[in-house]
């Protein structure tokens, strides 16, 4: 079977581009996964400021701006440490779907949290839904299942994706790690 000089060079660009396309995407989802873990962490240290980099302005300016998104924040975590319930741990997945969508780019990150209320854990399986302004150099979260909520209508009246968002899981009882 002779191959022809052409369909070589269509063949060999092919797989260059498809190369070059998968590590931009591998690039992107390592953009997007660092900056998640970010969000996770400040929530689970109380770095709130931190934690307000990555939230959606429009969340922040319901709320009252930065200084009262944080201190809202901190009272919740804080009447909840109060309650006994303390986040153990929070673990962002790599199955991350990235779209571009009008003017912005959308993603949906799964990620694990284990929750600690009194004598148990819980286990709770959900999604971040990231949005970035700027080709994805910096993303902004909102709990995915939120999205479905009346309460989101507030937040972002005029909100649309082609990502389709996933119904969060219930919590479910795990044993500890000993």
């Amino acid at each position: 079977m002779k191959i022809s000089y052409q369909s070589f060079l269509f063949t060999l660009l092919a797989v260059a581009f498809s190369t070059l396309a998968f590590g931009q995407n591998a690039d992107l989802n390592k953009t997007i996964a660092t900056q998640a873990e970010v969000v996770a962490s400040g929530a689970m240290r109380g770095d709130y400021k931190t934690l307000a980099k990555h939230t959606h302005p429009a969340l922040i300016k319901l709320l009252g701006g930065e200084e009262s998104y944080i201190e809202i924040v901190k009272e919740t975590m804080d009447g909840l440490k109060e309650q006994g319930v303390e986040i153990v741990s929070v673990e962002i997945g790599d199955d991350i779907k990235v779209s571009e969508f009008e003017n912005e780019m959308h993603c949906l990150v799964p990620k694990k949290a284990k929750v600690r209320s009194g004598e148990q854990t819980l286990l709770i399986e959900n999604h971040l839904f990231g949005m970035s302004e700027d080709g994805g150099k910096h993303w902004v979260f909102i709990e995915a299942d939120k999205l479905n909520s009346p309460a989101a209508k507030q937040i972002l009246p005029d909100f649309k994706t082609n990502l389709t968002i996933p119904v969060g899981k219930p919590p479910v009882v795990v044993e500890e790690d000993k």
